[in-house]
């Protein structure tokens, strides 16, 4: 398995539209509609190029399986509120591309001292992500409640989701 963290393609805009085809969101906290919208997508990309916006920072790496465009990870935050995201295609999950990929942004966040902490939110039934976070070395905080807009037929609807909170102290 040779599993490599690349900066996010540019402009990236068939990439991360292919990649969210390609990735079941059943469990994602964050689902977005398929295909992506087309205006939304460039605004997120010029934001992941330029590193953030004034109220966040954003490290987003591409995860690349032998050559392959397997995901994405993704930090997002100020200071002690950073946020870890994790996308992988489906096919690729649950053969620990994940849990290589965290480890190499870890790797990278710690030499560089980007942040302190990471914090990740795993839906309830997302048995992989959750084995794949204790296995780094995060600790699970707390369970939690949220609503979250699931895309229907063009629209959102809220659906109140369950998950668990997850800590990594990088100092």
């Amino acid at each position: 398995m040779s599993v490599l963290l690349e900066p996010w393609p540019y402009p990236g805009e068939s990439e991360l539209r292919e990649l969210y085809s390609a990735v079941d969101q059943k469990y994602c906290l964050v689902q977005l509609p398929v295909p992506l919208p087309a205006a939304e997508t460039r605004k997120y990309l010029a934001m992941i190029h330029a590193g953030g916006n004034e109220e966040r920072s954003l490290l987003t790496r591409a995860v690349i399986v032998d050559g392959i465009l397997a995901g994405k990870i993704e930090l997002s935050g100020t200071g002690e509120d950073t946020e870890l995201d994790i996308v992988l295609r489906k096919d690729m999950t649950g053969k620990g591309y994940g849990s290589e990929a965290l480890r190499l942004l870890v790797d990278e966040i710690r030499n560089n001292a980007l942040y302190p902490c990471i914090t990740a939110y795993v839906h309830k039934e997302n048995i992989h992500a959750r084995r794949m976070f204790a296995k780094a070395g995060m600790r699970q905080i707390r369970p939690f409640r949220a609503d979250i807009l699931i895309p229907s037929g063009g629209q959102y609807r809220l659906k109140e989701t369950e998950g668990y909170e997850y800590l990594l102290l990088l100092e």
